[in-house]
């Protein structure tokens, strides 16, 4: 009967290591957590903020004013948005100029909008 507990709890100890995964080189890169995106193009859900602005705003594909058009916000329009800014391209509107813009995420299309004329920034 012992023998019979000493091979479960060595089937159990050997289901435990093989469920936490092989340790990998300290070369290699850290896999990023469950949805959390590695790359940097791609919207990160777990951050998640909304952001609304006091004017009709571009939504462009990079942060720069000269970056392609990828959608337009109305103005006082909620949107998810990153919960940090990304220094890009200079803007100006609202009677100010930015270097800092916000990624976006509006029907399934990631962007830029400038912080220029933001109303209201909040974590969800």
């Amino acid at each position: 009967m012992l023998k019979r507990i000493s091979y479960a709890l060595v089937a159990v100890g050997t289901m435990l290591v093989l469920s936490l995964g092989a340790v990998s080189p300290a070369s290699a890169e850290p896999a990023a957590p469950s949805g959390v995106s590695s790359s940097s193009s791609e919207f990160e859900p777990l951050l998640a903020c909304s952001a609304r602005w006091s004017q009709a705003m571009k939504i462009r594909a990079g942060a720069s004013a000269g970056s392609t058009a990828v959608g337009t916000l109305n103005a006082n329009t909620w949107i998810d948005a990153s919960c940090d800014a990304t220094q890009g391209g200079s803007a100006s509107g609202c009677g100010v100029s930015d270097v800092f813009w916000i990624k976006v995420l509006r029907n399934g299309v990631t962007g830029y909008i400038s912080m220029v004329c933001l109303r209201d920034w909040q974590f969800d």
